[in-house]
């Protein structure tokens, strides 16, 4: 036990102890501060990413709004192409019977006008 305390009590031996010590927690210092730097970079980076979702969510949110107006659009264009369709329809059936009728009265148009001469 003497030995113990003369080899450990020794100032020599307790200054270069002291002084590894030292070395280590220097070392550890600078360590711990380069990983704050880093974890505090990752941060900045989270925030980013974060800032560029939520534009990405936005930009998502005005797409999913245009598409349905569009979509509304759409079924709004549709339903006026249909009826101007059947208007349409309608309007060239009436057309065949005014032709018809047209038909069917020059003849006697005609011959009214010609006995009129």
């Amino acid at each position: 036990m003497e030995r113990f305390r003369a080899r450990y009590c020794n100032p020599r031996v307790t200054s270069r102890r002291d002084k590894l010590t030292s070395l280590q927690l220097d070392e550890a210092t600078v360590s711990l501060d380069l990983k704050t730097s880093r974890v505090s970079e990752l941060e900045t980076r989270v925030d980013e990413l974060k800032a560029t979702l939520d534009s990405i969510t936005a930009d998502l949110e005005a797409t999913r709004q245009n598409l349905e107006s569009a979509e509304r659009a759409k079924a709004t264009s549709e339903k006026e192409h249909a009826e101007t369709r059947a208007a349409l329809v309608v309007s060239q059936g009436e057309r065949d019977k005014l032709e018809q009728v047209s038909n069917e009265v020059r003849p006697h148009l005609m011959s009214c006008s010609s006995s009129l001469i």
